[in-house]
């Protein structure tokens, strides 16, 4: 079973290879999910994607591991 950590670096990878199929580059690592000003919409489109793709390919929700990686940073601090 998976952790919700690897469920989101999963689909993070998932969403950076989208966006490298656009013809751009982000860095390694760079993390589409988190809420940012001057997000580009192709970046937010490609997060909704990859969510879409991994829950059609493994039946996770994506959002529940993030809610539950909340969940886990809060209880550790």
């Amino acid at each position: 079973m998976r952790t919700a950590q690897q469920i989101v670096d999963q689909t993070n990878e998932i969403a950076r290879i989208i966006y490298a199929s656009r013809g751009y580059h982000v860095p390694e690592g760079t993390e589409f999910h988190t809420e940012t000003v001057n997000r580009h919409p192709y970046e937010t489109q490609c997060w909704e994607a990859a969510c879409e793709i991994q829950e059609l390919m493994t039946q996770t929700d994506v959002l529940d591991a993030l809610e539950e990686l909340g969940e886990e940073q809060e209880t550790n601090n």
